[in-house]
């Protein structure tokens, strides 16, 4: 039912929103969180986040969200594909961020870098690093 939906939405985004720093904070070296031989077990802190974003994204699978609700999905999302090493999905889902908003999000540009990092193309991240150095400003942990 639709009421009981939102209501489990609004609480994986509070769920998502304590998150970000976090993640934020932590990327692009945060444990992979896909299980294979080489991974640390999902731990007790990057479950939940993990949970509520696959959550939201099944009831709302577009990226449409505009508002300040879906920059703050859309990132957690992004993160999330950066955590568990999905480099190609990565690099997909940061060409339709651009194609369908309006305006490029701030975090653009350092998720887009990872993704490139992850999959290999050393001189295509080096030149997408200017962009997300330059606006951080010194000082600042990239």
């Amino acid at each position: 039912e639709p009421h009981h939906q939102a209501r489990a939405c609004v609480e994986h985004m509070k769920v998502i929103n304590t998150a970000l720093p976090a993640m934020r904070s932590g990327a692009p070296g945060l444990p992979r969180l896909y299980m294979d031989k080489y991974s640390p077990p999902l731990d007790m802190q990057t479950m939940p986040w993990v949970t509520s974003i696959q959550a939201i994204q099944n009831v709302v699978p577009s990226i449409r969200l505009a508002n300040g609700v879906g920059e703050v999905f859309n990132e957690a999302r992004a993160l999330t594909m950066i955590m568990v090493g999905s480099y190609t999905e990565a690099r997909m889902f940061a060409s339709e961020i651009v194609a369908m908003l309006p305006k490029v999000p701030v975090w653009l540009p350092k998720f887009r870098f990872m993704a490139m990092l992850g999959r290999g193309e050393l001189e295509d991240a080096m030149l997408e690093a200017p962009d997300f150095v330059r606006k951080q400003g010194p000082g600042s942990n990239v």
